[in-house]
This record gives structure tokens, sequence and C-alpha cells, in this order.
């Protein structure tokens, strides 16, 4: 495919035109991806979680004010009790990171246990054995939501400029650099300088004719219709219902 532009000078604003609908279009795509792209992020597996502490407490259950979690710390997520039966564990994982002011740990690799297929359940987060724990984060209720694994707006943006890339690069070859494309667009150019165009008065002019006699025909038949409609309740055939 060569780079550069066939005949350039010729068929300027036919081509011109051709590239900018070209432009529109992918302008278009791209939108359209950025969206889709973000509803494909949503799907794919979590890998990291945050839940809000809503306090820590120590193996007593006395509450511990300066405690914290510390980033690459191993904890167990335990789920809420049910009346008569244990604390379901609902797995284990790895503290990412732990936000002191805003009281919010991030969980990455998690491992669940038994049936437990995600976090959202996790009302405690166990520093330690589960049986004798150094410390228990209480989580905060409905707090725990999932991080995707890449940022979306990254993705959206990558996709979304894929898209204009490929609609810049076809602009430019169907419009300057294919020979067959070019030389058509150029021919219809040339034909386009051979229509006699309108003159703008030319062009109101033809309107206004066009709208005098529309209202001339719909007055027209306004007057007949009423008129037959007259006629005709008067011989006693049309019968209107109010």
């Amino acid at each position: 495919m060569a780079l550069g532009i066939h005949k350039p000078g010729q068929g300027y604003w036919v081509r011109v035109m051709t590239a900018t609908i070209i432009g529109l279009v992918t302008v278009a795509l791209a939108a359209w991806s950025w969206d889709q792209t973000s509803l494909i992020v949503e799907r794919l597996p979590k890998s990291k979680h945050t839940m809000r502490v809503d306090r820590f407490v120590d193996a007593q259950g006395k509450v511990v004010d300066n405690a914290t979690l510390a980033a690459g710390q191993s904890v167990t997520l335990l789920g809420k009790a049910v009346e008569g039966q244990s604390v379901p564990t609902l797995g284990k994982g790895q503290v990412v990171n732990f936000d002191v002011a805003e009281r919010i740990a991030t969980v990455g690799a998690i491992e669940y246990s038994g049936a437990a297929t995600d976090p959202a359940g996790t009302v405690q987060l166990v520093v330690g054995d589960p049986a004798s724990p150094q410390i228990v984060a209480r989580i905060q209720d409905k707090s725990v939501s999932s991080l995707p694994p890449v940022e979306p707006v990254l993705v959206k943006g990558i996709v979304a400029s894929v898209v204009i890339l490929l609609g810049t690069v076809l602009a430019w070859y169907f419009a300057a650099s294919r020979v067959k494309t070019v030389e058509f667009l150029i021919a219809t150019d040339f034909e386009m300088k051979k229509v006699n165009w309108s003159t703008p008065r030319e062009v109101v002019g033809s309107t206004w004719v066009v709208v005098i006699v529309s209202v001339f025909l719909a007055t027209t038949l306004f007057f007949f219709d009423t008129i037959l409609q007259f006629f005709f309740r008067l011989i006693d055939v049309l019968h209107i219902q109010t």
C-alpha cells in the first residue's frame, strides 16, 4: 500500500468529505466500543476485593484502637454465623493494602473454602489461627466490593484508541492512497462540477411555491370535505355520533 497521496489537489472536496464521513463513523464506533468494553471488563473474574473495617478486636473480643493490617499479611475470611452452626470459613487471602485513614482493606489471592465463590458475605478478617487469632477485623455490613483485574478506563482507552487509529488509516487509504478509490472520487468531483446548482434566490422561490401550493391544496380539500359532509348529513346518509 502506497503511503503517498495519489493525484494530490484533484477531487479535493469529495475526498475531504469521504474522509470526514469515515471519521464520523469511526468516532461512533469508538464510543460504542468504549461502552461495550466496560461491560466486558465488569464480567472478568475479580482478583482483588475491598472491605471497610468497622473495628479491630483482640482474642478476648476487646476493641483495639491502634491495630492495623499490613500488606502481605495472610488473613482468613469468615462469614456470618448461622444459628446452631459454626462460623463459616469463606477462604484465605492476602492483604494487598490497608488505608488507615479510610479503614479500607484490599484483599487479594483469595483461595475459597468449600462452596464459597464470593467474599461478599465476609464479616470478619482473622489474622493468625482462627481458633486463637492475633487480631480480628470486623467488617462493616455491605461494604465488600470487587475490583476488576485491570483498570477499566485504561482498557477502554486502549480499545477506543485502536478503533480511532484503524479509522484514520482507512480514511487515508480510501481518500488519499488507494488508486481505484481515488480515481472514482476524482471522477465524482468532475461530474459534480457539471451539475447546474440552483442559486439561493431560486431555492427560496421554489420553496415558497411549494408552500403556497400545499396550503392551497389543503384549503381546497378542507372546503370540499366540509361541503360534502354537510350534503350527506342533509340527505341523512352520514350520521356523526357525538
